[in-house]
């Protein structure tokens, strides 16, 4: 019964999945939207450069759009501000997490408990593994207003671990008794607690074996 609901699991995300993308191609793209698009990329890849060459603080506007081939005007026309600009960038690692997600369904064999440590393991590093995706991090932390670390079941990483979260609770390794959201939203509070721990020590950790050994303990609590 459980390879069974895994299947099915399986089969949801991909059909899911599969349905989204040909509705969006079925969508004609007007050669304006192209255009955008393409600029909005440009001036994305030219500002990640940037940052990890000169830091967040030594780049301007300006030099962005130099960067990007654009001009002043027209990449404000996209972002109001640099960290508009770089929130907007963080959706690039929703790619990476597609992956994981991919990897994960179609695992028959290992168990949705081990699956979730390892995501749990694994996702710091993502986290930390790009300067342009801790800045913004950083920057909802100092900015809480603008809502950039609010939990949005849309990105990729929250759907993943409702995902890794329902095997788990199908499974029987979280009892039932516990809510699934609420989980989710302690297992984000462990991942982020974890990064600034980390920055906060210099690195002194290895921040994949603290995931696994507290999302061990996290676990361990709920299993009865």
């Amino acid at each position: 019964m459980d390879k069974d609901f895994r299947k099915d699991i399986g089969r949801e995300q991909a059909g899911e999945r599969t349905a989204q993308q040909s509705s969006e191609a079925a969508k004609p793209v007007t050669s304006r939207e192209r255009r955008a698009n393409q600029m909005q990329r440009r001036i994305q890849e030219a500002a990640r450069m940037l940052f990890t060459e000169r830091g967040f603080d030594s780049v301007s506007m300006a030099d962005i759009a130099k960067e990007a081939g654009c001009s002043p005007g027209n990449i404000y026309h996209y972002f109001p501000n640099k960290e508009s600009l770089t929130l907007h960038m963080t959706t690039y690692v929703d790619d990476i997490y597609e992956g994981l997600e991919e990897e994960y369904l179609n695992d028959e064999q290992t168990p949705w408990r081990e699956k979730l440590l390892d995501f749990i393991s694994r996702s710091p590093r993502i986290s930390v593994g790009d300067p342009v995706l801790y800045f913004c991090l950083s920057y909802g932390l100092k900015q809480p207003e603008n809502g950039a670390l609010k939990i949005k079941d849309e990105r990729v990483w929250i759907r993943l671990l409702h995902e890794l979260v329902h095997g788990c609770l199908e499974e029987g390794s979280i009892a039932e008794k516990y809510d699934e959201d609420e989980i989710v939203h302690d297992l984000v509070i462990l991942h982020r607690g974890i990064l600034f721990e980390w920055r906060i020590d210099e690195e002194a950790f290895d921040i994949e074996e603290k995931g696994r050994a507290l999302g061990e303990i996290l676990l361990h609590g709920l299993e009865e």
